[in-house]
């Protein structure tokens, strides 16, 4: 018999975390499954082309408690409604809740928390939690915990997560580990190539780095870095970041840029749809990402543009932070230097005038990459409806 699955979070359709969402569900309906995706309505034009799964739109937002509140009130209705065999809610918890929220009054879908970071304590060092709501954090993490704890089963997007997790209170003999978000491997890999440097009018060597642009991921190190490239080389190099970017980080880095007299070759697209960033990033002769600093919501985390940037064969630089080495190998799927624009940008100098080292980076991460296809994470994903349908407990 089809089985019917909910899976839910309180995000945008274009919000880099429905990577994981489209992916997964695409595989499952592929399976067989009956997949309702339940997200965050907007007007936003939907970054994937022919879902394959339905879609239902809802009144939210993710960090704002009104807008919880709204999700979790929209969401009741809809579930109360239909009858679902598996609920697979992500954080934050206003997409589980209501699920939990049914099961006093007949609610028969077993439930899976799937927790993808520690979203309250990035959502404080952010700013997208406001100061007002700070006296509601630990009365928000005692709410999170105790869905944890109510759901069947939790999984958790690394082991270093759940170790936090278990020192917050989870039951350690629920949480089943799935490192990584996954990635289309064979569509990363066939994507045709889309020539940035048509699109900027622009030769040299690329620079590409890909996500969210601010000062919470350090993005201001990345224009240093590439102002020492310059200095130190007569590389013809051009640094293209693609991401949604506020308009005051923007007007910041606008600035930094100009001071660094890099203006001439340094590049914010803004947005690009997702299928097109993996065409785009063909065209990058080394990928980049940069984190500094110990806060548990990086360490925990392992980056969807990572596993994107080695399914496409690019040559990758990152710092050594944890959140890169929970899923690169330093020298051999990646170069990882300290965290510093200096060590940064020597190690981004070394991957562009060392052919032979970025390719044989590039084919290891291609082998690495397919490790974290949809395929295989769908296939740990249905081991985890398996347990709670069949009340197997889980935990890895």
């Amino acid at each position: 018999m089809t089985k019917r699955v909910a899976i839910v979070q309180n995000v945008t359709i274009n919000d880099h975390r429905m990577i994981h969402i489209d992916g997964v569900s695409r595989e499952l309906v592929k399976r067989g499954y009956e997949v309702e995706v339940f997200i965050q309505e907007s007007d936003e034009e939907p970054q994937f082309r022919n879902r394959s799964y339905k879609t239902t739109w809802l009144p939210g937002d993710t960090y704002s408690m009104m807008g919880q509140l709204r999700f979790t009130y929209n969401l009741l209705r809809k579930l109360k409604k239909n009858a679902y065999d598996i609920v697979h809610a992500k954080n934050p918890f206003s997409s589980v809740f209501p699920a939990l929220l049914l099961r006093p009054i007949g609610g028969k879908a077993k439930i899976i928390y799937d927790v993808r970071g520690l979203w309250i304590d990035f959502g404080i060092f952010s700013g997208r939690i406001s100061s007002t709501s700070y006296a509601l954090v630990p009365v928000l993490n005692k709410l999170d915990t105790l869905c944890m704890n109510k759901a069947d089963e939790v999984i958790s997007i690394s082991h270093e997560l759940k170790d936090i997790l278990v020192k917050r209170g989870v039951e350690k003999r629920k949480i089943y580990v799935i490192v990584g978000d996954g990635v289309d491997f064979q569509k990363a890999k066939q994507a045709k190539k889309k020539e940035i440097r048509d699109v900027l009018s622009i030769d040299g060597k690329v620079i590409g780095y890909v996500g969210s642009i601010g000062k919470a991921r350090s993005s201001e190190r990345i224009v240093e870095a590439f102002e020492i490239v310059k200095k130190q080389t007569d590389l013809k190099a051009n640094l293209v970041m693609m991401g949604s970017i506020n308009e005051d980080y923007k007007d910041y880095l606008q600035k930094l840029i100009r001071q660094k007299k890099v203006e001439d070759c340094v590049f914010l697209t803004g947005f690009v749809p997702h299928d097109e960033v993996l065409e785009y990033m063909k065209s990058f002769d080394v990928a980049v990402a940069y984190h500094e600093g110990d806060f548990q919501f990086y360490n925990v985390a392992v980056p969807t543009k990572i596993l994107e940037y080695m399914a496409t064969g690019r040559g990758i630089v990152t710092t050594n932070h944890k959140m890169y080495r929970n899923l690169l190998t330093h020298g051999k799927d990646a170069y990882l230097t300290e965290q510093n624009p200096k060590a940064f940008a020597d190690g981004i100098i070394r991957i562009l005038e060392n052919d032979e080292l970025s390719k044989r980076l590039s084919k290891n991460a291609q082998i690495t990459a397919e490790k974290h296809s949809f395929e295989k994470i769908t296939d740990k994903v249905e081991k985890v409806y398996e347990s709670v349908l069949n009340h197997i407990p889980g935990g890895m």
